[in-house]
C-alpha cells in the first residue's frame, strides 16, 4: 500500500527517481503520521505530519505473511516486522545480506529463525 506525500514533499529513491509516494506499513494499526507509516530504506527525511484521512492500513495478516521488494536498509536488524509479518529484503542487490526465513509452521514469527549471507546479528 502506497500514500501520496503532501504537496511539495518528495525524496529521491536509490535509483535517483523523485517520489511522491511512500510505501507504508500495512499490518500495522493506527498509522497516523508519515514518518511512522513508512518501510524503505534508511535516510529518508519525511514529515511528521498526520496522515490525512485515507485507508492506511489493512488487517493485520491472520497467518505469517513474508514480503519483499521494501529494501530494508543493509543493516537494519533482522527481525519480524510484527508478530505475523517478515521482510526478506535486506537490499541484496546493494551488498546487502541475501535473507530468508526458515518457517516452521509457528504463528507468531521470531528473530531467531532469520538466516542471512554474510551472517548478521539478529536483534
Amino acid at each position: 500500500m502506497e500514500v501520496a506525500l503532501p504537496t511539495g514533499i518528495s525524496f529521491t529513491d536509490k535509483e535517483g527517481n523523485e517520489r511522491n509516494e511512500i510505501r507504508t506499513q500495512w499490518w500495522k494499526p493506527k498509522l497516523t503520521t508519515y514518518r511512522d507509516a513508512y518501510i524503505g530504506p534508511d535516510g529518508v527525511d519525511l514529515p511528521n505530519d498526520p496522515i490525512p484521512d485515507v485507508a492506511t492500513t489493512l488487517p493485520e495478516p491472520d497467518r505469517p505473511t513474508f514480503i519483499g521488494h521494501y529494501w530494508l536498509s543493509v543493516d537494519a536488524p533482522l527481525r519480524p516486522r510484527s508478530r505475523r509479518v517478515a521482510c526478506v529484503d535486506y537490499s541484496v542487490a546493494n551488498h546487502g545480506p541475501l535473507v530468508a526465513y526458515r518457517f516452521g509452521g509457528e504463528q507468531e514469527l521470531t528473530a531467531d529463525n532469520f538466516v542471512a549471507w554474510p551472517p548478521r546479528p539478529k536483534s
